[in-house]
């Protein structure tokens, strides 16, 4: 089951101060236009893989990311982004992208998402609580 974040605080936490994430579950943060999307991991407590996904193809994968280290500094996280422009994100646990060995190129089926993430959070919104998209 994925879980759409539409509202303005989902998009700013996104996985951020949850303890785990179903094995079955994911975040999916989608875009009205290409780009290269910026992630970090403010907040987050277990590793995640990134599925960047343009249309209905797997574009990018960033396997196996983990959290920052306890009272890590904002300014000190890392930014992660696809390769290539995106127009949607999928963030997994960890271990999700070996175990179904996703390749880019593959084709991502996505049934029942009919809300969209509207306005994605300009790059200089980094002072919100959370783990979540910074704009591309």
């Amino acid at each position: 089951k994925v879980e759409i974040a539409d509202e303005d605080n989902e998009k700013k936490l996104g996985l951020g101060g949850r303890e785990s994430l179903d094995s079955d579950a994911g975040m999916l943060f989608i875009y009205n236009s290409a780009g290269k999307y910026a992630y970090w991991m403010k907040g987050l407590k277990f590793p995640i893989d990134f599925i960047w996904i343009m249309g209905e193809t797997v574009a990018d994968l960033l396997p196996n990311v983990h959290p920052p280290l306890p009272n890590q500094e904002d300014s000190t996280l890392e930014r992660y982004t696809s390769k290539v422009p995106v127009n949607k994100v999928l963030e997994v646990n960890s271990g999700f992208i070996a175990a179904n060995n996703i390749k880019v190129g593959d084709k991502i089926v996505l049934e029942n998402t009919q809300q969209i993430i509207e306005n994605p959070i300009p790059a200089e919104s980094t002072s919100s609580g959370g783990f979540g998209e910074l704009g591309n």
